[in-house]
């Protein structure tokens, strides 16, 4: 049961993540601030997209609602620090916890349903919780959660005079994504995943327990997606709804693993290199009132050219001949 992605020579996969490793020592050698930042957006969006395609590209279930799980985990880390005092990290347990019970809860209903609906229903219901904190008080309602200012603090998770400690802290969850990702793909648990994204009946027909295998793994992927809030929201230091649950954010979440090819390994973080410092161009030249019409044409552009993704593209274009001249 092979996909198109395994075909990717081992040396492809080598090289992006001694890419990854060499962009350690970069900062060393002396990076603008801008340019931390820039790398920073690309650490954290390649990371919740890595998450996204968990689900998406494992089992073939589009989820239109990840903005929910990602705002969990930012207001999880807002919460414990602004009204209770306790440290931001305690919130890489809390805010992961809470989302994957949420996936569990939601998940049990919308699994039964198939294709387009199955991905409205979670649009739909990330939209529900959106209006819902727009109303609470008890997270700011929609005047939003602003954090107390700290300089620097390892123990408050808060590095304002220097940007290194957020990119670095980046680049290890990008780094523990795409070994989980690697993991769970060359796993029997993953080749579950894609004989129900293959032919779900068929799954079902040899005593695959599909519902349980897509919970499963719906869980795992919004609790990573939550942890990508968390550092959103001690980056950002504000958090209001429209900023962390809207369609701006789920678009954000899936168009890397999109472009870069769902189901692949590193296709979500070939996405996010190429459209977060795209972003930040365009952000610079014409402002961010087009953000959310800039990432519908770029979803467009992919639907009309690239529909696999690079990845898969480049696989079928190039490496599949080969192999089959071979």
């Amino acid at each position: 049961m092979l996909t198109r992605s395994e075909l990717l020579p081992k040396n492809v996969y080598l090289l992006a993540v001694g890419l990854l490793v060499a962009t350690a020592v970069v900062p060393v050698v002396g990076l603008s601030n801008l340019i931390i930042d820039v790398m920073l957006d690309l650490f954290l969006f390649a990371f919740v997209s890595l998450g996204w395609n968990l689900l998406a590209g494992f089992t073939g279930q589009i989820n239109l609602g990840p903005a929910l799980y990602f705002g969990i985990g930012a207001y999880s880390a807002g919460v414990l620090f602004q009204t209770y005092r306790i440290t931001p990290w305690a919130a890489f347990v809390v805010g992961p916890a809470i989302a994957a019970g949420l996936a569990l809860i939601t998940g049990y209903p919308t699994f039964k349903l198939k294709g387009d609906y199955y991905a409205l229903a979670t649009l739909v219901i990330s939209q529900i919780v959106l209006l819902s904190f727009l109303a609470w008080d008890y997270v700011g309602a929609a005047y939003g959660l602003s954090y107390d200012i700290i300089p620097f603090s390892w123990y408050w998770f808060q590095f304002n005079t220097n940007h290194l400690a957020y990119y670095y802290i980046g680049l290890v969850m990008v780094l523990g994504a795409l070994g989980l990702t690697w993991r769970i793909r060359n796993s029997e648990f993953g080749l579950r995943l894609m004989a129900i994204r293959d032919d779900e009946e068929g799954a079902k027909s040899i005593g695959i327990n599909t519902l349980r295998y897509k919970l499963v793994i719906s869980m795992i992927s919004a609790g990573v997606i939550a942890m990508g809030g968390i550092l959103y929201a001690q980056y950002t230091l504000y958090l209001d709804p429209n900023s962390t649950m809207s369609l701006t954010i789920t678009a954000d979440i899936a168009l890397p693993a999109l472009l870069g090819g769902v189901g692949t390994i590193l296709g979500p973080l070939l996405g996010a290199a190429i459209i977060q410092p795209l972003e930040w161009l365009l952000r610079f030249t014409i402002g961010s009132n087009l953000q959310l019409a800039i990432r519908g044409a770029i979803f467009m552009m992919i639907v009309l050219f690239i529909p696999r993704g690079i990845m898969q593209t480049v696989v079928d274009k190039y490496i599949r001949p080969k192999m089959v001249k071979k």
